[in-house]
């Protein structure tokens, strides 16, 4: 490929770029996920998208969260809840947003102190954030079943093997 993911590509270069990488996605698909509004492309003037580096990330996580058997929807409120969160006037420069299983008082922790008149934003974050960590603890719960059936189907195929094996011995 010649161009990187910075450059931009287009949808069927995308497409078959993701199918290298592993995904299992169309350019049909992608198109019904941007109508859905998971994620926006640049637009030239040709009509033609372009899917820059940080859409590409997106759609590897809207992709990943579909494997673990996550709706478009609830993708779609994460998606949205993050935007939120990143472009919250009282955010912090400088502090991640806090993801994986995070209490509610280290949240306000990295947080930090909010000035009197940002009160009702803050609020807002908060629920925002609380709804997002949400999510994003049922991601890590998905993640870890998915990592358990993982392991219990390559335990039964590691004893298949051994049984084929030993039935290929006493022939």
């Amino acid at each position: 490929m010649d161009k990187s993911p910075v450059d931009g590509l287009l949808r069927t270069e995308l497409a078959e770029e993701l199918q290298r990488q592993g995904f299992d996605i169309s350019s049909e698909q992608l198109r019904k996920y941007e109508d859905y509004g998971l994620f926006s492309p640049e637009k030239m003037e040709n009509r033609y998208r372009v899917y820059g580096r940080e859409v590409v990330d997106t759609i590897k996580q809207v992709l990943t969260m579909k494997m673990i058997g996550m709706s478009l929807k609830r993708i779609k409120d994460f998606l949205n809840l993050r935007k939120q969160i990143i472009d919250s006037p009282i955010v912090l420069k400088g502090h991640e947003i806090p993801t994986g299983k995070v209490s509610y008082a280290d949240l306000v922790l990295r947080l930090g102190v909010v000035k009197e008149d940002h009160k009702a934003d803050h609020q807002q974050l908060l629920d925002n954030v609380t709804r997002y960590l949400d999510i994003c603890n049922e991601i890590d719960d998905r993640i870890d079943k998915a990592d358990k059936i993982l392991e219990i189907e390559s335990r039964k195929n590691f004893e298949n093997i051994q049984m084929v094996t030993l039935i290929s011995q006493n022939k």
